[in-house]
């Protein structure tokens, strides 16, 4: 296996932070989500119900995490 440059920057970048994270973000004037990696914006969709949909976002990635957690003992 052998790195690339962009493994590099992605390397390098975690030593300065030692984090990384992600957002989605709601625009209720365009009525929009964005997604954000990292203060990169990766995706940006217009959408009818902008809302709705960054409450199905937030509920998918809420479930994702109590699935992480697994049982409680």
């Amino acid at each position: 296996m052998s790195l690339t440059p962009e493994d590099i920057k992605r390397l390098s970048a975690l030593k300065k932070f030692n984090k990384e994270y992600f957002k989605v973000e709601f625009d209720a004037n365009q009525n929009s989500l964005t997604l954000i990696v990292n203060d990169t914006t990766r995706n940006r969709i217009d959408l009818d119900d902008g809302e709705k949909s960054f409450d199905d976002a937030l509920e998918v990635i809420k479930k994702f995490f109590i699935e992480l957690r697994g049982p409680i003992q």
